[in-house]
């Protein structure tokens, strides 16, 4: 294989985007068969040349990946966390090739994410100058009407601490009874942008979802989901950019799943939920809370309350041998006891007669001999 630029080199190899790899050399970051390189005109043998970045090794691979994956919620889109929690590439199969975010998600935003390991095609979309869309779904806090002035403020644009931000389009989706959802989208992909902007104009966020990023949407794939992007995808995707789509990529366009989102893996961990509840609420049922059956807005309150829900009811009372009157009457069927309606039937199968039945009898034949 004929000899290419370094920078170059590590875009392929998925380390970063040409620009940013130019740096990383000037920085002195690299080194070519241990020595370390700052000449951007620095030209490698791939597989032959022996790279390193930080001191790690770079293996290279021409074949591209672009992975579209819904992020699910509790995880980051780093490689590692210092603080060790949950990342994407925890949850994705180690079998992957190395792979890095366009773009990041926070630990507590699902939605559309790309992977991939095309540097160049990952530095355009996430530059200003492409005009790349992101379109979010927020539930806030409160309900917020279109003539409302925080709804007007935010539409013409707000002033946050890192210079002034405007959502390119804004409209509300719907409400519930005390929050409002709205459909907001923007081309900037500046940090916490969507959650600062409804912060600033007093509405906080209470739930965030990014239902596109340019003409990528989540339709069919659900969450902890992924699949490879289709010839079409990918075309617009760097047509959008201005790039020739690559030739050589990885096409498998079935869905599939992250570490524990499968359904039977999903259906597992919910068995497990529910026996863990069922033996805490046998343990100590009067210390239990629910959330099944209101609005998660008020679980605070219910929890403060002590209130319980009626399946968190029906597990309590099972726990204390309680029994509700479907299950009294089933016990009294399978012991043999009748209630008063069912023996005033069995008295009428056997001729015998109850002392409200034989007075009645008696009423009539008197009133018969009288008119008589």
């Amino acid at each position: 294989m004929e000899s290419i630029r370094l920078q170059r080199f590590l875009s392929i190899a998925g380390i970063a985007s040409r620009r940013a790899a130019e740096k990383m050399i000037v920085d002195g970051r690299v080194k070519v068969s241990g020595r370390v390189i700052r000449e951007l005109g620095f030209k490698v043998k791939p597989g032959k040349s022996r790279v390193e970045v930080d001191n790690k090794p770079v293996f290279y691979n021409p074949r591209r990946n672009y992975i579209l994956f819904h992020k699910p919620t509790k995880s980051i889109t780093s490689r590692r966390d210092p603080e060790g929690r949950t990342t994407i590439f925890d949850i994705l199969p180690k079998s992957l090739p190395r792979l890095f975010s366009v773009g990041r998600l926070d630990w507590d935003t699902e939605g559309v994410l790309l992977l991939t390991n095309d540097g160049d095609l990952a530095y355009r979309l996430t530059h200003p100058k492409h005009d790349v869309a992101r379109v979010y779904h927020a539930k806030v806090q409160g309900r917020i009407e279109e003539e409302h002035p925080a709804f007007v403020a935010l539409k013409a644009g707000v002033e946050l601490e890192d210079g002034f931000a405007q959502p390119d389009r804004l409209a509300i989706l719907r409400h519930t009874e005390v929050n409002t959802w709205l459909e907001i989208e923007v081309h900037i992909g500046r940090n916490r942008i969507i959650r600062r902007l409804f912060d600033a104009v007093g509405f906080p966020v209470l739930k965030l979802k990014r239902v596109a990023f340019g003409e990528l949407t989540l339709e069919g794939l659900p969450e902890g989901a992924f699949r490879d992007l289709t010839v079409e995808e990918l075309n617009r995707l760097s047509g959008q950019v201005g790039l020739m789509p690559q030739a050589d990529y990885r096409n498998k366009t079935h869905i599939r799943f992250g570490k524990g989102f499968a359904k039977s893996e999903r259906e597992k961990q919910q068995r497990r939920r529910r026996r863990q509840r069922e033996a805490e609420a046998a343990d100590a049922p009067e210390a239990m809370q629910t959330m099944y059956d209101w609005p998660a807005e008020h679980a605070g309150d219910r929890r403060a309350a002590g209130e319980r829900g009626e399946r968190r009811q029906r597990n309590e009372r099972r726990a204390t041998g309680e029994r509700g009157e479907r299950r009294q009457r089933n016990e009294r069927r399978a012991t043999g006891e009748r209630g008063e309606r069912r023996q005033r039937n069995e008295r009428r199968t056997t001729g015998e007669r109850g002392k409200k039945a034989r007075s009645s009898r008696s009423a009539k034949g008197h009133r018969k001999g009288g008119r008589r």
